[in-house]
C-alpha cells in the first residue's frame, strides 16, 4: 500500500511544478509557524491594551511562587510572572508564551506526520489544524489549557518517538512533558491514561514494557509531579474541592449522564467543524477506510487514531459515568492529533490542484480569525454599552491607586486588596509587583490576611455597581483606620463611547506589628531586648 502522500506524487508535471516539492513542504512548515506566532502577537499586543483575564489572573499568582493555587496547579503562573517581569511589568509576554505552546502543537502534528507520509502531508495535516478554533481564536488568551496543551502534543510526538526510534531520552522527555502537562492542569491525565492503555493493548506498546523506557516515563514525570503532590496533601486538595465544585451544576439526576456528555459534543462541533469541512476534497465526503497496510503503517495508523479520537471519548465516558458537567474550553486540547488521524485512516483523494486549494483555504480560515480579533477587539464596543476585558483601564487604575497611596503613606503599596480583578490588574501593571489579596479572602489567597495587609499597608479597590450590598461598610469594619479617597471615573480603553467605570479606592497604612518583649542573655548575662 503506498503512503497517502503517494497518491500526491503521481500527477503529471505541470501540477507539480506549482506545488511545492517536499523540501519545499517542510520550508513553507516553518515558514507558516512562524507566520502565525507573529500574528498573533502582533495583533493582540497592538489591539489588546490591557490583559485577558486569564493572563492577569496567573501573573498576580506568579508573584508568590506557590507550588499550588486554589484553582491550579502552578506552572503557567509561574511562567506568566516571569514572562512578564522579564517584559517589564507588561502583559504582552503572556501572548508569546501561548504561542510557543501553540506552536508546539504544530510542530508535534507535523513531526509525526512526516514520518507517515513525507513533509506535504504533514504540511497538509498542520494546516488543517490551524483552521480549529482552539488553535488561533483563543490562543491570546494565556491560561492552563493553553500551557497544558502544549506539553500534551509534545508528549505524544516524544512517546511516538520513543516507540519508532528506541532511544531512552525520548522517554524521559516524553516524562517531564507529561509531568510539566500535570503541573499545568490536571486533564493532562487524559493523554496519559491513554499513553498507558495503548501500551496494554497495543501489540508495539506491550513491546516497550520489555524496556526500560516506560519505567523511565513514569519516574520523570513523577520527580515533576512531587513537589505539586506534597502541596496538595499539605493543604487538603484545595484543586480537587475547586475542580468538583466547578463540574457540579445542580443535582445529578439519571438524565445528566446522557446530557451532559451530549451537550459536551455538540459545545465541540463548532470547533472542529472547519477542519472537517475543509479536508473534504482531499478525504471525500463518504470516507473510505485504508487498507492493505504495511505493520509499520498500521501501527502509525493507530497511534495517531487513539490519540486522535481517545481523548475526546475518554472525557465522553468519564462524563458520562458522573453526569458532571463539562465546561467547553476544558475541550481545548483533545483536538490536536484528529486533522492527522483523519489523513491517516481514509484514503486520500483528489489531485495536487485540491490539495493546494485545502491549504489555502487553512491558511485563510486563519486569517480570518484573524479579522474576528480585530472586529472584537476594534469594532465591537462600539456597539456594546461596556468594554471587554481587554479595554479594561488597568494600567490607568494602579497609577491612580499607587498616587492615591503614596500621597498619603510616601511609598508604593505593598498589598493590593479588593474583587480579584480590579485589585490584580493593579497589582501587575504597577510599577511595584505588590501582592494581591484577592476577594479579601485569605482561602484563595492563603499569602495574605487582613494582619498581612494591615501591616504592610497597601490599598483597596473596587467597582461599587458590581458589588451587591455595601462592600464598603466591610471594609471599614474589617479595617477600621482605613482612608477612603473620593470615587474615580476612568475610560475604558477603547475610542468606543463607554460609560465611564466608577472605582472606590480605600488605603490601609502600614500599622507596627505589636511588640514581644523576650527575655535574651546578653553578654553580661541579663537584660530585655524589645522585638517588633
Amino acid at each position: 500500500m503506498r503512503k497517502p502522500v503517494e497518491l500526491i506524487a503521481n500527477q503529471d508535471a505541470a501540477v507539480t511544478a506549482v506545488w511545492p516539492t517536499d523540501r519545499q513542504a517542510a520550508l513553507f512548515f516553518w515558514l507558516f509557524l512562524i507566520g502565525h506566532c507573529l500574528a498573533w502577537i502582533v495583533v493582540p499586543s497592538l489591539t489588546q491594551p490591557n490583559g485577558t483575564l486569564d493572563a492577569i489572573e496567573m501573573i498576580y499568582w506568579g508573584h508568590e511562587w506557590e507550588l499550588g493555587y486554589y484553582k491550579h496547579p502552578p506552572l503557567p503562573a509561574w511562567l506568566a510572572e516571569s514572562a512578564s517581569w522579564l517584559g517589564g511589568n507588561t502583559v504582552w509576554p503572556t501572548f508569546v508564551l501561548a504561542q510557543i505552546s501553540t506552536a508546539a502543537c504544530f510542530w508535534a502534528v507535523f513531526m509525526i506526520g512526516r514520518d507517515i507520509g513525507g513533509n506535504r502531508f504533514a504540511l497538509l495535516a498542520v494546516l488543517l489544524l490551524e483552521s480549529c478554533y482552539y488553535y488561533n481564536f483563543t490562543t491570546t488568551e494565556f491560561n492552563n489549557n493553553v500551557t497544558s496543551r502544549g506539553f500534551c502534543a509534545a508528549a505524544v510526538a516524544l512517546v511516538y518517538f520513543a516507540m519508532t526510534r528506541e532511544r531512552l531520552h525520548y522517554w524521559a522527555l516524553s516524562g517531564v512533558a507529561i509531568g510539566c502537562g500535570m503541573l499545568s492542569k490536571y486533564d493532562t491525565a487524559l493523554f496519559a491514561i491513554i499513553m498507558l492503555a495503548f501500551s496494554i493493548v497495543h501489540p508495539r506498546g506491550r513491546e516497550a514494557w520489555k524496556t526500560a523506557g516506560p519505567f523511565v516515563l513514569l519516574a520523570t514525570s513523577g520527580l515533576c509531579f512531587a513537589p505539586h503532590l506534597y502541596w496538595l496533601v499539605q493543604n487538603d486538595f484545595p484543586t480537587i474541592d475547586y475542580l468538583l465544585r466547578r463540574s457540579d451544576d445542580g443535582e445529578t439526576t439519571l438524565i445528566s449522564h446522557v446530557l451532559e456528555p451530549l451537550e459536551f459534543l455538540l459545545s465541540q462541533i463548532w470547533a472542529i467543524a472547519p477542519l472537517l469541512i475543509l479536508s473534504i476534497p482531499v478525504t471525500g465526503l463518504w470516507w473510505k477506510k485504508r487498507t492493505n497496510l504495511s505493520e509499520k503503517a498500521s501501527f502509525q495508523r493507530d497511534f495517531v487514531l487513539w490519540f486522535g479520537l481517545g481523548p475526546v471519548l475518554l472525557v465522553m465516558a468519564v462524563t458520562m459515568l458522573t453526569g458532571g458537567d463539562v465546561r467547553s474550553m476544558w475541550g481545548a486540547k483533545i483536538w490536536t492529533f484528529t486533522g492527522l488521524a483523519l489523513l491517516s485512516s481514509v484514503q486520500i483523494q483528489g489531485s495536487l490542484v485540491e490539495f493546494q486549494k485545502v491549504c489555502r483555504r487553512c491558511v485563510l480560515a486563519g486569517g480570518i480569525a484573524i479579522i474576528a480579533l480585530l472586529g472584537r477587539n476594534l469594532v465591537v464596543p462600539h456597539f456594546r454599552d461596556h468594554g471587554s476585558r481587554v479595554h479594561f483601564p488597568g494600567k490607568a487604575l494602579a497609577t491612580v491607586a499607587r498616587d492615591a497611596y503614596e500621597a498619603e503613606v510616601g511609598e508604593a503599596p505593598k498589598v493590593i486588596g479588593g474583587p480579584w480583578w480590579d485589585a490584580a490588574n493593579v497589582a501587575v501593571l504597577g510599577d511595584q509587583r505588590a501582592t494581591v489579596f484577592a476577594n479579601l479572602d485569605p482561602s484563595i489567597s492563603p499569602w495574605a490576611s487582613d494582619q498581612f495587609l494591615k501591616e504592610n499597608g497597601g490599598v483597596i479597590v473596587w467597582q461599587p455597581k458590581l458589588i451587591r450590598g455595601s462592600y464598603a461598610a466591610e471594609v471599614r469594619e474589617r479595617f477600621p483606620k482605613a482612608i477612603f479617597i473620593d470615587p474615580v471615573e476612568l475610560d475604558w480603553e477603547t475610542p468606543a463611547k463607554l460609560e465611564p467605570i466608577l472605582f472606590q479606592i480605600a488605603i490601609v497604612k502600614p500599622e507596627p506589628a505589636s511588640q514581644k518583649v523576650v527575655k535574651v542573655s546578653d553578654a553580661s548575662g541579663g537584660g530585655n531586648v524589645v522585638v517588633r
